[in-house]
């Protein structure tokens, strides 16, 4: 099948040069207009004389919904049908033939734009870099910033500050600062030295007896986690696997980010080993540091965390280790002082802990890495021990790792910084570039959230019926009772529409024109905000499931969260050509809906029937629908798929979910209807153009590329070889077809 996919790609070039001179922009545009009249499917349809039964996006609720140009929808068509390449015959390569002619515009290429997705979320980057550089004159005049409204003025402090930081060069008059890299160090080294003294900051540091390894190596880390600082293990809040609605600390291995070439690696390789101690000595230098001794602490550092690495088993192992309390844990280590360290790490909110938190207070730790630990520290000394714990604090913070990227890649960087800490803020600016004013913006949000709300609902009424209707259950009544309180309790969690939240920055916080000194305040109301969620654990018992998601403009994708059961729709995605009430029906089921779907059915395949309705890990399946679905799974694991054993989950969702999004489009037309040849092609282009480009990576990718994905999956359907009238030899048309929830 990828051999299929790349056999047109010289024949095929002349006609994407030719493409470039006139791509239409208008499918990254989302904007809603005001003038009146509608065009329905036939616009440029082909094959057929019958009209449509539905010409519109679900709506419900007392909303307005927006009105659309009458150019609108054949704009967005036209655009759709740039892209096919006429040349290639569908039946032979559907994905030739829908994205033969698909290429990102320049300017998006730029920031990042390989496929649809990613050029959306460029698109989303450009709007918002617009919007920011343009606003900073007015946060600059005194006298005209009130004109900005507080999350405006918050978003473009920050990015202007950090612009300003990592070029060097004031956002304002552009010129270059010569001592922005002593500022920028000496906010940190002020914060560390209020924290404790510090030998690579005192040249007369001496140690004392209360400055054992041990005891200062905890206290020490204890500080810095307060600013989020993950330095000798990883100390994280997230669900309890045991209990989903109960928020606890997790104790892991650090993830040696410095130390390895990339996160996901396995190993650390000479290359990245010197990398990262030149990126020590450098810094050092800049703390007044002289070459050689420089060099030497360097060495020092880097070969610290490499024993550090050697605690950590080489094969990558998953445990789900058993809940104890603080007082438990800190009994079996009690040489690594693990109730002095949460005492300093819940210090901002000690006055609301019940005086037996301790004995309440859960912990999934790694105790083999925590004993390893133990073992080392003892023969560490505490010198060494205070150099690295110093360098880990300055890189948690990127101070001087942007420094020999470009320009625009400094930028981009601000950009992501200020989506990672505001991205409340940085989403109400979005609405309003995308929607209008703040009174438009809202109006439609309302009616996007009723209309998600409503398609949601869809899809889980024809998942019932699909669960009511398969053979997977036929002998395991119980595992389908259990599956259908799963369905029945799985949430849509959608963007926040409204002005002011938890998630928007507090008005105590004030951010100034310092970066680092952001960053700090920043970092401290991150960590005060997951402790806040802990404490609300060991006062209720459970934490409050989130009524909505906290993403960004700049994630552009859709989210099943297992420990949740929930779907976390950001609002980038909340756009043509995924989803806008102008658009048709069958374009919105065949893209946007199917993102949907394709997250539903996370929630049942391989590791989701591994947790229950209330996102707890408890396997609760029973063997004979075990061995049912993965009988009827098998196809997945076929020669069409490549590296089936390692895309199987993303192979079901993928399939299963657009089956599930065309059946629920099939029902919203009509109870008994049957759907139009041009429906049907317009559903599979629009599921096809979802995945025109290239995927980022090839490595630890859990998705086939997206030529072979689409091809796999529209084979899966006679819908696709009725509508396109495929025959028997096609290579779209294969003789068998993967399904597992379809009616028997």
């Amino acid at each position: 099948m990828r051999n299929i996919c790349r056999r047109v790609l010289f024949s095929t070039m002349l006609l994407t040069l030719l493409l470039l001179g006139h791509v239409n922009r208008d499918v990254y545009a989302a904007t809603v207009a005001t003038t009146e009249g509608r065009v329905s499917t036939n616009a440029n349809a082909d094959q057929s004389t019958s009209t449509p039964t539905s010409t519109s996006a679900p709506t419900s609720g007392n909303a307005t919904p927006p009105s659309c140009a009458a150019d609108y929808w054949p704009r967005q068509l036209d655009t759709m049908y740039n892209y096919v390449d006429d040349v290639m015959w569908p039946c032979d390569d559907f994905y030739e033939y829908a994205c033969g002619n698909w290429r990102a515009p320049y300017q998006l290429r730029a920031r990042g734009a390989h496929d649809t997705l990613s050029a959306v979320k460029a698109d989303n980057k450009q709007q918002l870099m617009a919007f920011l550089l343009d606003k900073q004159e007015a946060l600059e005049q005194k006298d005209t910033r009130s004109t900005l409204q507080r999350s405006e003025n918050v978003a473009v402090r920050f990015f202007n500050a950090c612009v300003d930081r990592v070029t060097n060069e004031d956002g304002f008059t552009g010129r270059l600062h010569s001592d922005v890299e002593a500022v920028a160090l000496r906010t940190y080294t002020d914060e560390l030295r209020r924290i404790s003294d510090w030998p690579v900051l005192n040249p007369h540091w001496q140690a004392i007896d209360s400055n054992d390894t041990l005891n200062w190596g905890t206290y020490l880390s204890a500080e810095l986690r307060r600013f989020g600082v993950q330095s000798l293990w990883r100390l994280l809040v997230t669900s309890n696997w045991q209990q989903a609605e109960q928020q606890i600390f997790y104790i892991s291995a650090p993830a040696f980010d410095l130390l390895k070439p990339t996160r996901n690696a396995a190993q650390y390789d000479s290359d990245s080993e010197y990398i990262y101690k030149r990126y020590v000595k450098y810094l050092m230098l800049d703390l007044g540091m002289r070459v050689r001794r420089a060099q030497a602490l360097a060495s020092e550092v880097v070969e610290f965390e490499k024993q550090l690495f050697e605690l950590v088993p080489s094969a990558s192992l998953v445990l789900l280790r058993e809940p104890q309390t603080l007082a438990s844990l800190a009994a079996e280590l009690p040489e690594l002082n693990l109730r002095e360290y949460f005492a300093v790490v819940v210090r901002d909110i000690a006055v609301e802990l019940p005086n037996d938190y301790a004995d309440r207070l859960l912990i999934v730790a790694d105790v083999p890495y925590l004993r390893k630990l133990r073992d080392l520290l003892k023969h560490t000394k505490p010198e060494l021990l205070a150099k690295y714990l110093l360098v880990q604090f300055l890189a948690h913070f990127e101070v001087r790792l942007h420094d020999e990227e470009s320009y625009q890649e400094q930028r981009d960087y601000c950009l992501q910084q200020l989506h990672s800490f505001l991205p409340a803020e940085l989403t109400e600016i979005f609405m309003r570039l995308q929607y209008g004013d703040t009174g438009d913006a809202a109006n439609y949000m309302a009616h996007t959230q009723n209309a998600l709300n409503d398609i949601f609902s869809q899809l889980k009424m024809q998942f019932e019926r699909a669960l009511n209707a398969t053979n997977v259950f036929e002998r395991d009544a119980l595992t389908k009772s259990r599956g259908m309180e799963k369905l029945h309790a799985m949430r849509l969690l959608l963007p926040q529409a409204a002005n002011t939240s938890k998630a928007h920055l507090p008005s105590t916080i004030t951010l100034s024109d310092n970066h680092d000194a952001n960053l700090l305040k920043l970092w401290r109301w991150r960590t005060h905000s997951q402790l806040n969620e802990v404490l609300e654990t060991l006062l209720t018992g459970r934490s409050a499931p989130p009524a909505y998601n906290n993403y960004g403009p700049l994630d552009v994708n859709a989210y099943y969260r297992l420990k949740k059961n929930a779907i976390a729709l950001p609002i980038g995605i909340l756009r043509a050509p995924f989803y806008h009430s102008c658009l048709e029906p069958a374009k919105i089921y065949g893209s946007f809906v199917y993102i949907l779907a394709h997250e539903l059915m996370h929630g049942f395949d391989y590791d989701g029937l591994n947790y229950d309705q209330a996102g707890n890990a408890v396997g609760n399946w029973g063997a004979k629908a075990i061995i049912k679905f993965g009988t009827k799974s098998r196809c997945y694991l076929s020669e069409r798929y490549d590296d089936g054993e390692v895309t199987l989950n993303e192979n079901i969702a993928d399939t299963e979910g657009l089956r599930l999004s065309l059946e629920t489009y099939r029902r919203s037309v009509g109870e008994n209807a049957t759907l139009t040849v041009e429906q049907l092609k317009l559903f599979f282009l629009s599921f096809a153009q979802t995945w025109c480009g290239t995927s980022a990576s090839t490595s630890n990718n859990l998705h086939d590329a997206h030529c072979v994905r689409v091809n796999n999956v529209v084979s899966n359907f006679e819908e696709f070889t009725t509508a396109y009238r495929c025959g028997k030899q096609s290579p779209m048309n294969p003789p068998y077809k993967c399904s597992i929830w379809s009616e028997e």
